[in-house]
């Protein structure tokens, strides 16, 4: 038994008082007895290969739902052993969403409304499986709709970028992506929010404003660009500014070099 895994009063909880009378103290705690464990810990820890103190706060699922959680990852997804135990011993709360409320839908959105492979699935999933917590219908649909409706972007481009990077799909709509898309519209300037049937008439009109269509070429390029902090490229524009870039070039700098705007202070 790893005692550093297990909370003591965990421990304790399962040994009768009776018996805790009787423990000889070791350096002034009382000791642990071996005590029988409860048969959800050893399904956990035998079938999915959590430590036991992670297995324990999943007590309160009855073994036949966390069952049915195994074998929709292991035959829906198509997991692996060794990638089911990595995804719940990183997000052990999977076990406790609905699989016909929760988990299934996502993975037919993902299949259907995205055209994901079951490989892509596989390894869209296992890098970010908080994406099956998502709900289809507030979350990805509304987020999928907002990007191909204000960049512009295609299912194909789509794809591309959830695959090289699926943080953004567990990226809150309404208090990160709207919000950046402004706030690069405020500070620097441009114009994003415009609608996508519009960007190439405007393209002649507006050669010096960063458009839709190119905000959709930076996120294409290096898709981790719509995670970046506003403070971080802020104070990236600011450095490149002091050293004689005018922020009238940070719109090239952003098209060719958008990698520059997550770097953080310390690292210049």
């Amino acid at each position: 038994m790893v005692v550093s895994a297990i909370n003591i009063t965990e421990v304790y909880a399962c040994v009768s008082s009776d018996s805790m009378t009787c423990l000889d103290p070791v350096d002034g705690l009382p000791a642990v007895p071996e005590c029988p464990r409860a048969p959800q810990v050893d399904f956990l820890v035998d079938e999915v290969g959590l430590q036991p103190g992670q297995a324990m706060k999943l007590l309160a699922i009855k073994v036949v739902r966390q069952r049915e959680k195994l074998q929709f990852m292991r035959n829906e997804i198509g997991f692996t052993r060794a990638v089911i135990t990595k995804v719940v011993r990183r997000f052990p709360h999977i076990l406790k969403y609905n699989l016909d409320r929760n988990l299934r839908p996502t993975l037919s959105f993902l299949e259907t409304s995205l055209d994901f492979d079951r490989h892509e699935v596989r390894s869209l999933l296992e890098k970010q499986p908080a994406v099956l917590q998502l709900s289809v219908e507030e979350n990805l649909h509304p987020k999928v709709f907002f990007m191909v409706r204000e960049l512009g972007l295609m299912r194909d481009d789509l794809k591309k970028i959830f695959l090289a990077n699926p943080m953004l799909l567990t990226l809150s709509l309404a208090n990160n992506l709207k919000p950046k898309i402004a706030f690069f519209k405020k500070e620097f300037d441009v114009s994003l929010l415009l609608p996508c049937f519009s960007c190439l008439a405007l393209l002649t009109t507006c050669s010096d404003q960063l458009e839709a269509t190119e905000v959709a070429k930076i996120v294409k390029l290096h898709p981790p660009f719509l995670t970046y902090s506003q403070d971080n490229i802020l104070n990236t524009s600011a450095y490149l500014t002091g050293f004689g870039i005018p922020r009238s070039k940070m719109r090239t700098t952003m098209l060719h070099c958008p990698q520059l705007f997550g770097l953080r202070s310390a690292t210049f």
